[in-house]
């Protein structure tokens, strides 16, 4: 028996290790279709949480910034001449040669300065922000994908599995179900650890309530159990029927994302049809020894190194099994890192940061601009956000899971800014390519002091140009009307605007672009 079949599950909160046979696989309905073809309840989606906080700046390095980085960082900057370049004025730390490799075979889409407004540094309460997908100022108890789960599933847990729906509908990769896939009511998931020994437990369960104060709690606890036990069953099932095809998993033991990784590839390659999996890869809260003295290896870089090996192989694995298609991965972090390194080697908490998606669907391209690096900034300086992480949500259920308008702004708590994360095509609606519909040229001068000069292309559409602040608010629109498809220049005057760190948004009818800007006087 593979050592994989040890595991230990734990549904709606239970933390009994179990074993269990398999059973016959039952053939799953895909009732919801999307516009390309695909169910889009065949689409599966691997979350990666960077737990602790992963520095940005040394993980997406902006080239055109080096300098001053260097300056106010030295201590723990990614030397120069190691830097994987992805463009002219942007590179990848050294460690992420799988994510270099995806990106040059158009598998990897990155995204900028990714933040929320009002950033709080706690781990606690900004990772509950992000899993949570609500503002910094709201406390959700739900989780975003919990939500979306619930929304298909509105029985759930009551008859379920059943005919329809034999699968696990989220599988978190660990001994806790992550938050991400908390329902309003109910947890939309189970967790699944691996453990080293065969403890055989069955869980039995009763259809009569005992005769007690606590009676109908304890039948719920009793149905939550024989669920897992039948959600084992068909988990047992696809690990003894799936397999992995990949030789650049590292041995097991040696790089333990990739060990969970390859347990997602056999799991779906054996026919599960669970839609969401999570796994945790922490150790990213580098306060002190994020680098060695050389700045190329250290504690930062080794967690890159396993993230960048364990996703590439994962991603050539499910490709030779040929379930590519139907599978989207995606990083998060609760938050990046400070600009101004401490002097401990290391850095402390900060706010934006960048995130990537990878996968066959991925648009392959970076999102967003490289941000602009104070040679004055102080210890105290955080990255300005340039996208919210819930319009990068917004985009994944809108073309992922097919989701409308209507439906995302109740998961979502309100409306957000499309992002063109996924090819074109891939969604339930056929999207304008970005890269050729709308694009900001250049912004001159900038820093601007009283006027400046946007030069920007759009297709023919109703165009809004608009300065938000660095909580998402709108300061001042530049226009708002219909452009031609063709270049375009928009003298602009910001000089009635206080001094400080702003973002030029442009979004026509194929999306968003923004720019950052500085005000001085």
């Amino acid at each position: 028996m593979k050592r994989r079949n040890f595991i230990k599950i734990a549904g709606a909160g239970a933390t009994i290790p179990i074993l269990f046979n398999g059973m016959n696989r039952v053939a799953k309905a895909s009732p919801f279709e999307n516009s390309n073809g695909l169910q889009s309840s065949d689409r599966i989606l691997v979350l990666i949480n960077l737990a602790g906080g992963n520095d940005g700046l040394n993980t997406l390095i902006p080239l055109d910034q080096y300098e001053t980085l260097r300056k106010v960082r030295p201590d723990v900057i990614h030397p120069q001449s190691s830097i994987l370049n992805i463009s002219d004025g942007l590179g990848l730390h050294s460690s992420l040669t799988g994510f270099k490799e995806l990106f040059e075979q158009e598998k990897l889409c990155a995204v900028q300065n990714v933040g929320y407004p009002l950033q709080n540094q706690s781990h606690f309460r900004s990772a509950d922000i992000w899993t949570s997908g609500s503002t910094s100022t709201v406390y959700e108890g739900s989780g975003w994908l919990g939500r979306f789960l619930a929304l298909r599933h509105p029985d759930f847990p009551s008859s379920y599995p059943n005919s329809q729906f034999t699968d696990p509908l989220s599988i978190t990769m660990g001994s806790v179900t992550s938050n991400t896939c908390q329902g309003q009511i109910y947890d939309m998931g189970m967790a699944v650890a691996e453990i080293d020994d065969g403890s055989n437990i069955l869980i039995g369960g009763t259809d009569t309530p005992p005769d007690t104060y606590a009676g109908e709690e304890i039948l719920f606890i009793n149905t939550l159990m024989s669920q897992t036990n039948e959600y084992f069953a068909v988990i047992n099932q696809a690990l003894e029927s799936g397999n992995n095809l990949s030789e650049k998993y590292p041995e097991d033991g040696e790089n333990q994302l990739a060990n969970k990784l390859k347990t997602v590839a056999n799991l779906i390659s054996g026919g599960l049809n669970t839609q969401v999996y999570v796994i945790n890869h922490g150790g990213f809260d580098t306060h002190a020894n994020q680098v060695n003295i050389d700045g190329l290896t250290g504690a930062h870089a080794d967690l890159l190194d396993e993230l960048s090996v364990a996703v590439a192989a994962f991603q050539d694995d499910i490709e030779k099994l040929g379930v590519a298609d139907r599978v989207l991965g995606m990083t998060f972090s609760e938050f990046g890192r400070r600009i101004v390194s401490n002097a401990s080697l290391g850095t402390d908490h900060g706010s934006a940061a960048p995130l990537f998606l990878f996968g066959t669907s991925v648009n392959p391209t970076v999102l967003g601009n490289n941000p602009v690096i104070d040679p004055d900034v102080e210890v105290f300086h955080n990255l300005e956000w340039e996208f919210d992480f819930k319009s990068i949500y917004w985009s994944v259920l809108r073309d992922w899971f097919s989701l409308s308008e209507s439906e995302l702004e109740t998961l979502l708590f309100g409306t957000f800014d499309y992002l063109p994360v996924l090819k074109q095509g891939i969604g339930s609606a056929s999207e304008l390519d970005i890269a050729k519909d709308l694009r900001i040229e250049n912004i001159y001068p900038n820093p601007i002091r009283d006027y400046s000069r946007l030069n920007f292309y759009s297709s023919e559409s109703w165009l809004k140009a608009s300065v938000l602040d660095l909580q998402g608010r709108e300061m001042k629109v530049l226009a708002d009307k219909h452009f031609s498809a063709n270049y375009h220049t928009m003298n602009f005057y910001l000089g009635d605007l206080p001094q400080a760190h702003y973002i030029l948004k442009l979004q026509n009818s194929s999306g968003v672009v923004t720019q950052n800007i500085v005000l001085v006087k």
